[in-house]
């Protein structure tokens, strides 16, 4: 307790988004419960207009995770669709209110308005959390039970870094090529490797960073569904200044299925004219497909094949003569 009998802020808030997850939430809320750090914990949990079971499961854990000293903070909304993509609940705006000062349960938002995307999600359970650490957790995703305290440790010794670790894909045999770059990228690659098909070089559900490093870089991009919102903030931290520190321990059960949020990415991604996006360099997006063309890094661009950006890549490269990758039909193939 601090003076005046206030709680003391938690050391780490775990942020997760939810969005009709019910399939995956036990798992992702018991994996919560058996972390063995040592410090205060919480978990901010931010209900984007889930229309299955996904509240019944996180009010059911609420109760299992206080009792254990872990502080849940839930809020949402209910409008006829989501604000975010698969993840939690809560809602932030000038008129909300939290039920106590050290928040359990956020009102619900009266005029949730039209659908936005998964940076909205985040925003607002890291609007509503207070730790002074952040862990990131997707509610289709599952922790080991070390992962926060070594992503603090690390955390710690580089508090202008975003923190990731190794993972372990589920179906094993899934994106085995991705996977294989996820876990095995040489510490210096962290860096030189940020501009390929696969996005950030430590993937989202696995960062960890301070607040206060958050609060100088973000917040997430809410501009509408399929923005990668990762990607956009990653590239914002690398301008600032910003570290890419990876625990090289598999920390995090990563899933991989049509419903995930990557796949709302590929399908905007699509929709849009590939040449408009390697004119218009004004915009972050395309500056990344201009520069990878421009590099000619084709082959490294491609070697993920059975990753949505690669797809995205050869076309890219089609438009823009896709005699640089002789066996580019074969890539597309997958």
């Amino acid at each position: 307790m601090e003076a005046g009998g206030q709680p003391a802020a938690p050391h780490v808030s775990v942020i997760l988004p939810v969005h009709n997850a019910e399939a995956w939430l036990d798992e992702c809320l018991r994996s919560v419960l058996q972390q063995d750090f040592e410090g205060s914990m919480e978990l901010s949990v931010f209900n984007d207009a889930s229309k299955d079971k996904s509240m019944t499961i996180i009010e059911k854990w609420k109760v299992k995770l206080e009792d254990s000293g872990i502080l849940v903070v839930i809020g949402g909304h209910d409008s006829p669709s989501p604000r975010g993509g698969p993840s939690s609940c809560a809602m932030w705006d000038a008129t909300s209110t939290w039920s106590d000062e050290r928040c359990h349960v956020r009102a619900q938002d009266p005029n949730p308005g039209p659908p936005q995307q998964i940076g909205y999600s985040k925003n607002q359970a890291i609007a509503q959390s207070s730790g002074s650490y952040l862990c990131f957790l997707d509610s289709d995703d599952a922790m080991m039970p070390q992962r926060v305290r070594l992503q603090h440790e690390a955390a710690v010794r580089h508090p202008t870094s975003i923190i990731g670790c190794q993972v372990r894909r589920e179906p094993p045999n899934s994106t085995e090529r991705y996977t294989r770059w996820i876990n095995q990228l040489a510490s210096d690659q962290l860096l030189t490797q940020v501009f390929t098909s696969h996005g950030p070089t430590v993937v989202m559900p696995t960062w960890f960073c301070s607040r206060e490093w958050f609060s100088h870089v973000g917040p997430f991009d809410e501009g509408g569904q399929g923005v990668p919102e990762d990607l956009l903030f990653f590239y914002s931290h690398l301008r600032k200044g910003g570290g890419v520190v990876r625990v090289d321990q598999s920390l995090l059960i990563y899933r991989y299925h049509p419903k995930a949020a990557t796949h709302s990415v590929l399908e905007a991604v699509r929709r849009r004219d590939i040449q408009n996006l390697l004119q218009g360099c004004e915009t972050p997006g395309s500056r990344i497909f201009d520069r990878a063309v421009r590099c000619r890094d084709i082959q490294n661009l491609l070697q993920g094949c059975e990753m949505p950006g690669s797809r995205i890549f050869c076309r890219a490269v089609r438009r823009c003569g896709g005699s640089y990758v002789p066996s580019l039909r074969s890539y597309e193939a997958g």
